[in-house]
């Protein structure tokens, strides 16, 4: 989906200058959280409950499969 780089953190060489260490949690290192979820494609219609028109329309668009927090018609 992305690429991710491998490349160093770029430290600035300041006098006194120091540097904040973060730790890795909830993503591994070389791949784009992107690419750990589960994708499905779906269409979306949005209508005006009025009269039924079209207000909006996506086909082909893509949502996580678990865990949306949208209302789907299946």
């Amino acid at each position: 989906m992305t690429e991710t780089t491998n490349s160093e953190p770029k430290i600035a060489k300041q006098r006194g200058a120091r540097a904040v260490r973060m730790e890795r949690i909830f993503t591994t290192e070389g791949v784009h959280p992107y690419d750990e979820i589960t994708w499905e494609r779906c269409d979306v219609v949005l209508m005006n409950w009025r009269d039924n028109t079209v207000n909006f329309e996506q086909r082909g668009s893509s949502s996580p499969s678990s865990g949306a927090r949208t209302p789907r018609r299946s």
